[in-house]
This record gives structure tokens, C-alpha cells and sequence, in this order.
């Protein structure tokens, strides 16, 4: 983990661990925040097989927004119940250990091993099986990143581009 603009945390790598009997998983040690709170991860299941770990400082900032949709959209309680429903909240401890909820694992399709990659400002855990599959060419990557820089305004159209140039798989 590197600090970004305004404190901000970075998450760049990839970082291959075993699953520990007690479904843990370890931090890189570059990752962890040297506060406690900076250790704490919303963990969401992906439309993808695999784990989105948002920290909670990130969540602030979106919990802000569902707190004004929630009520306003329609099927907005049940919409946002079943995604909450499938989250969890999780706390590394001292050796920057952080355990997996067994229906987030078998989502991801994880069993003795995971790949977790640094997506700026999240981290996703994968299975290392189902990463070789869905990760993109690094010049696609590349690519987007450029555009994003150049059009710092138009990010979410630059990434959607690159969506719509990947067939599904």
C-alpha cells in the first residue's frame, strides 16, 4: 500500500496466500494501514467469482449517497437488503490476518489459495484459477489508465469503453 493524494490509500500488486484452517486470509504487509481502523473492509461479493474488499473509509463516502437512494429509489430497501445481506464487515487482526465468511468464499469459488489484486482503491480476492480466466491484457489496462489521466472527467466512460470492447466470457 502506498498513500495517495490526500492520504489516501493505494492498493497495486498481486499477492498469492493460502487460506488458513480458520479461513483467513493475510494482508500484504505493504497494505495494512499502521491505525487499526485503516484495517477494516467492507467485504462484498462481486458480479464477478470474487471478493471486493472496499475500507471502511471508502464506504463513508458511499454510505452518504445509499443513505439519500435508499428511500427515494423505488425497491430501493430490498434492492440494497440484498446486497447487504451477502456483505460483511471485516477486522484484520494483529498479524494482519482477516477471515472469509464461508458463503463469500464459496462465491469466489475459493478453497486453499487466493490471488488478491490491488485495484487502486479497492482489493479484489479471487481464486487463482478463476484470475487467470478473467483478468484482462495488461495493454488494455494500460490503455484505460492513459485515458483516465488525459480525461480525468470522463473516467467512467474511459472504463465503460474498455467493458464494452471485452466479450463476455
Amino acid at each position: 500500500m502506498a498513500s495517495g493524494s490526500q492520504g489516501r490509500r493505494i492498493f497495486t500488486g498481486e499477492h498469492v496466500y493460502s487460506v488458513d484452517s480458520q479461513r483467513r486470509i493475510a494482508l500484504p504487509r505493504s497494505w495494512r494501514g499502521e491505525e487499526e481502523s485503516a484495517n477494516q473492509f467492507l467485504l462484498i461479493p462481486s458480479d464477478d467469482p470474487c471478493i471486493h474488499m472496499v475500507p471502511m473509509a471508502l464506504c463513508g463516502r458511499v454510505l452518504d449517497r445509499m443513505e439519500e437512494a435508499i428511500f427515494v429509489m423505488p425497491d430501493g430497501l430490498r434492492l440494497f437488503g440484498s446486497a447487504g445481506a451477502r456483505a460483511a464487515n471485516g477486522q484484520c487482526d494483529r498479524q494482519g490476518r482477516l477471515a472469509l465468511p464461508s458463503h463469500l468464499l464459496e462465491h469466489a469459488r475459493i478453497t486453499d489459495r487466493v490471488v488478491m489484486v490491488g485495484n487502486f482503491v479497492t482489493i479484489a480476492v479471487w481464486s487463482p484459477a478463476v484470475w487467470e480466466e478473467a483478468r484482462r491484457p495488461a495493454s488494455e489496462g494500460s490503455r484505460a489508465l492513459r485515458s483516465a489521466f488525459v480525461r480525468p472527467e470522463a473516467l467512467m466512460e474511459v472504463f465503460r469503453s474498455q467493458a464494452e470492447r471485452q466479450p463476455d466470457g
